[in-house]
């Protein structure tokens, strides 16, 4: 009973240490710790000590305390955090203090949870410029990735859309194109998935030439093969939409499932975005692998108005040059009339020549005319065409995958039948020879008895009487 008690004792004033930490009983600790001698290192049924509970309400006093008499810095609890974890989660500026005192007394900050998660991470997604900047001036690694979802710094930044910590990041280093989460989703992905048009504009500002642009804003992913503009446009993020297209984002890239943009923006009922999609040259006629258009994917009716739209300007243009053709061919003909009339009439040299020279010149506005018509009506063919081309091409590589992977099924499925084929011949084999053995040992057995039934023969018999005698 005696031990029970002490052991109730000391379970209490354990609990009375972690309560003492965690309202930041300063006084508490010190008499707990010093007079009753109690560990600083005690664990509750979450494995959380007195430092984990002091550096996650912000008590600097107590923290500094329990790390000069005997705290450990890198014991953790059940998830795998630290005391620099716990205090890397939080914004406000008095945790600043407390990561510095546990820095300053040896805590790694490169240490990983169970999720290989570590401070900087945990910094990044709660914004906090300052305690990132201490981190890394203490050693922490800006490119380490988690083992949850493999992400570094600037994928947890851009999915929360801290600016400020994508600015210092960007400043740490320039490779930030290479690293991908494992999804295949690169930093820009994840801002434009989450709408935040600045982070998004900061991500930009990486490439040092033209070429490293495009291929940076329109990379794809590795799951659905998805562009930064693919996934603005997935989640109705028009701003940042917007500026992708005037960065440089092609509207007319497909996915796996040979969806454009427009596909995503027709599905989430944006009829603004669906408008300003098909005005930058998003072609409405564009089929997915399901065989449907991207008003196919439409619900609501405000952007089926907005496809109607914005599909009546191309048939209102063939109009106009039609109608332009007929002005010119008119035109002609006015003038032969008119050039007739003034033969008929006898008019003198000097009018006859002032009227070739107006016949001429409005000869030469006509062909004008008709040049320019002819040149934009080429232009707004090459880019229908342009489109067209490349979405057939993409349907023939998605096609080609796809025959790859059935044929790829196809030689597993052959390669098991052939597997079992043979097991059952294996099987056959083993039980014909095990047949065959049953077979010999029964009649070897039939033999055995068959000689000790058989009657002896009579010299036999004949000898063993005369021994006998």
């Amino acid at each position: 009973n005696s031990d029970f008690v002490r052991s109730g004792v000391a379970l209490e004033m354990a609990l009375s240490l972690h309560s003492c930490a965690r309202r930041g009983d300063l006084e508490g600790v010190r008499k707990l710790v010093e007079d009753y001698q109690e560990d600083p290192n005690v664990q509750d049924v979450h494995s959380m000590t007195p430092l984990h509970y002091a550096a996650k309400r912000g008590h600097l006093s107590c923290v500094e305390y329990l790390v000069n008499h005997g705290a450990k810095l890198e014991t953790k609890n059940t998830v795998g955090q630290t005391a620099l974890h716990i205090a890397s989660q939080a914004s406000p500026a008095e945790f600043i203090e407390v990561a510095r005192v546990l820095l300053l007394a040896g805590a790694d900050p490169n240490t990983s949870s169970d999720h290989g998660m570590r401070p900087i991470h945990r910094v990044s997604k709660s914004g906090n410029i300052d305690l990132l900047s201490m981190l890394v001036k203490f050693g922490a690694d800006v490119h380490a990735v988690d083992t949850f979802m493999g992400e570094a710094a600037i994928h947890h930044a851009a999915t929360n859309g801290h600016d400020e910590v994508i600015r210092m990041l960007l400043s740490y280093s320039s490779r930030w194109m290479d690293d991908c989460n494992s999804r295949g989703e690169t930093a820009l992905h994840q801002a434009s998935a989450g709408g935040h048009l600045e982070s998004a504009k900061m991500l930009l500002l990486m490439g040092n030439t033209p070429e490293w642009k495009h291929q940076f804003i329109n990379r794809k992913d590795a799951r659905q093969e998805d562009t930064a503009l693919h996934k603005a446009c997935e989640y109705g993020h028009t701003q940042v939409a917007r500026m992708l297209v005037d960065k440089g984002a092609l509207v007319h890239c497909i996915n796996i499932l040979a969806r454009t943009p427009l596909h995503y923006a027709a599905a989430k009922s944006d009829p603004n975005l669906v408008t300003f999609l098909l005005r930058a040259g998003s072609n409405h006629m564009a089929t997915d692998c399901d065989g449907r258009r991207a008003i196919q994917h439409a619900t609501d009716p405000s952007v089926r108005a907005a496809f109607e739209t914005a599909t009546a300007a191309p048939r209102e243009r063939q109009e106009h040059i039609s109608l332009t053709r007929l002005n010119i061919v008119n035109d002609r003909r006015k003038a032969w009339r008119q050039a007739e009339a003034i033969r008929e009439s006898g008019t003198d040299e000097g009018t006859l020549l002032k009227l070739r020279m107006e016949k001429e010149n409005r000869e030469k506005r006509i062909h004008l005319r008709r040049i320019t018509t002819e040149q934009n009506d080429l232009v707004y063919r090459l880019r229908a065409d342009g489109a067209q081309r490349a979405i057939a091409r993409g349907w023939q590589q998605f096609k080609a995958r796809k025959e790859e992977q059935r044929k790829e099924v196809e030689r597993q499925r052959r390669k098991q039948k052939a597997d079992m084929e043979r097991r059952k011949a294996e099987a056959a084999a083993a039980e014909r020879a095990l047949m065959e053995k049953r077979s010999k040992e029964k009649k070897r057995m039939e033999q055995h008895q068959l000689e000790e039934s058989a009657p002896p023969d009579l010299a036999t018999m004949h000898t063993q009487g005369g021994m006998q005698v």
